[in-house]
C-alpha cells in the first residue's frame, strides 16, 4: 500500500472511532482499506456488497465528516 493511503486510512480509522464509537468501529470499518484517493472521492474496499450498502445508507455523514477532516 502506497504511504499515502496508510496515512489517510490511518487518519480515517482514528476519526472514524471518535465520531461512531469503538464498538461500532470495530463492527463496521475493521474490514475496510483505502484502495484510492482523488480530488472528488476517497474509495474503501469492504468486504461485499451488502456491507457497503450498509455503510452508505447509515454512516454516509460520519464518513464523510471523516474524510473531510483527515483530507
Amino acid at each position: 500500500m502506497n504511504s499515502v493511503y496508510r496515512d489517510i486510512e490511518d487518519g480515517l480509522r482514528e476519526e472514524l472511532q471518535q465520531r461512531v464509537g469503538r464498538q461500532r468501529f470495530q463492527l463496521w470499518f475493521r474490514d475496510t482499506a483505502v484502495v484510492d484517493v482523488s480530488a472528488e472521492a476517497v474509495t474503501l474496499a469492504v468486504p461485499n456488497d451488502v456491507h457497503c450498502t450498509w455503510l452508505r445508507s447509515t454512516y454516509a455523514g460520519e464518513l464523510q465528516d471523516a474524510c473531510d477532516e483527515v483530507l
